[in-house]
């Protein structure tokens, strides 16, 4: 009995001390979420959201807060905040003329009211912005409630691929009309610094997503002379040797598969570079070429570089510039981004003699967020 009792002593005692060492141990720290840019940051601090946005979960937040007794979007994906601004449009309405257009419009209105830019009135903030306002006024209120008006018209137009034009249409008359710069500065609240900065953290960020294209279901595959070889027919972008084809042979099951052969390097290259179809090891040595003058180095998988252009909306186009058989392949790689209107321009040193084992560094200098309106002048140069 004796014996029984020092046991359930020594125990008793042994499960206080560990409970007093547990409650004296700090709480675990909750990992907070980063704002995509710096003009979130100064946003949520000039609305009071900094604490509660701190550990929201991910998620589309339609009604977050109120500044100025209005109700605020905000947007949480991967902890990361990527979206503060005026609930303005619908859940409908932001998938139907995209987010990166919404994101712009409802940010940037609550920029103004803040704002966000010291020293420097509405009138000549906009000025420099490039945005006006052709029909209507500043009445977020007015504009809130158009868009809820269900039998409103709401129509986007691009000109030229340098300018965006929304308009608001009641009965054929035009109720308000907004027009903006595609610049990607502008629309996604950067400087030319900060986007330099943060492309090596969005690399990292994001995700690999295997290849979506499914060969077997696409219409536009054309029959070459040559057996047993076929091209799926893309678009060509600033010279007609830029494109977005594909190159296919039928397998012995009848199935189409990416062409990749010494045969047909210019078509094996095209695929390795367009699509995430080849599979491979390589790794993009890349000399990044910054704003001011100033350069910089970062080192990524191929696939990974393909994979994060994809999925930021980005189209390929591939041009082979010369070719030493077994040597030395230069290439150009322009990721187009139409929607927010930037390139990466990539000129790729590819070693042929990596060719087979599909593994290697490959040599490349990269121009990003290259405004696309300006993009056939540096190819001039």
């Amino acid at each position: 009995m004796d014996n029984h009792r020092v046991r359930v002593v020594r125990k008793c005692v042994i499960e206080v001390l560990v409970w007093l060492f547990i409650g004296a141990m700090p709480a675990p720290s909750i990992a907070q979420n980063t704002y995509r840019t710096d003009l979130l940051k100064n946003i949520a601090e000039k609305c009071g959201l900094i604490s509660r946005l701190d550990t929201v979960a991910d998620g589309e937040y339609f009604h977050f807060a109120h500044f100025k007794s209005l109700p605020l979007t905000v947007i949480v994906a991967r902890r990361h905040i990527t979206h503060i601004g005026y609930s303005i449009f619908s859940p409908k309405q932001r998938k139907g003329f995209g987010e990166e257009i919404c994101n712009f419009i409802e940010r940037y209105f609550l920029e103004l009211d803040i704002p966000t830019r010291e020293h420097i009135s509405t009138t000549q903030r906009m000025k420099e912005d490039g945005v006006r306002i052709i029909k209507g006024n500043l009445n977020i209120h007015q504009l809130r409630y158009f868009c809820s008006d269900t039998t409103m018209c709401i129509n986007l137009q691009t000109i030229n691929e340098r300018e965006y034009t929304m308009g608001w249409r009641k009965d054929s008359i035009w109720q308000y009309v907004l027009s903006f710069p595609i610049e990607y500065d502008l629309l996604y609240g950067t400087n030319m610094d900060e986007r330099e900065r943060r492309l090596l953290e969005d690399l990292r960020l994001t995700p690999f997503i295997k290849d979506s294209l499914k060969i077997d279901k696409y219409t536009k595959i054309k029959k070459a002379w040559q057996d047993n070889y076929y091209t799926i027919i893309g678009e060509s972008y600033i010279l007609p040797n830029l494109n977005t084809n594909l190159y296919l042979y039928k397998d012995k099951e009848g199935h189409y598969k990416p062409i990749y052969s010494k045969v047909y390097p210019i078509e094996s290259l095209a695929n390795l570079f367009t699509s995430n179809l080849i599979n491979n090891d390589y790794i993009l040595d890349i000399k990044l070429r910054k704003y001011g003058l100033k350069t910089d180095t970062l080192n990524v998988p191929l696939r990974n570089w393909i994979s994060y252009c994809q999925q930021m909306g980005c189209k390929a186009f591939f041009g082979i510039i010369s070719l030493e058989k077994d040597n030395i392949a230069t290439c150009e790689l322009i990721m187009h981004n139409h929607r927010m209107g930037y390139n990466h321009i990539m000129k790729i040193t590819f070693p042929m003699s990596t060719f087979d084992e599909r593994k290697g560094r490959i040599q490349a200098r990269l121009n990003s967020y290259v405004n696309s309106s300006r993009i056939k002048n540096l190819f001039a140069d």
